[in-house]
């Protein structure tokens, strides 16, 4: 993720101020929270435990609604000759 944002500080930028607005928002969130316990060695907390669950309901969640728009986007652009 780091090399995706170009770099450490705008990936921690992204994941402190957890935004949310995109699937790579989200997918940002999840591995910085990963990366932060594992680097001051702890084992994550129920709390941290929770936010990544949700984070990963989240994530899988609008996967699966990108993925339905596309069969949609598909199957609409096929009808109209589109593909």
């Amino acid at each position: 993720m780091y090399k995706t944002w170009g770099s450490f500080e705008r990936c921690a930028g992204i994941a402190n101020a957890e935004r949310r607005d995109a699937l790579k928002d989200l997918r940002t969130c999840l591995f910085f929270e990963r990366q932060r316990w594992q680097h001051y060695g702890d084992e994550p907390d129920a709390e941290a435990i929770a936010y990544w669950r949700w984070l990963v309901d989240e994530i899988r969640g609008r996967a699966h609604g990108l993925a339905i728009n596309t069969v949609l986007h598909l199957a609409t652009s096929h009808r109209r000759g589109g593909i």
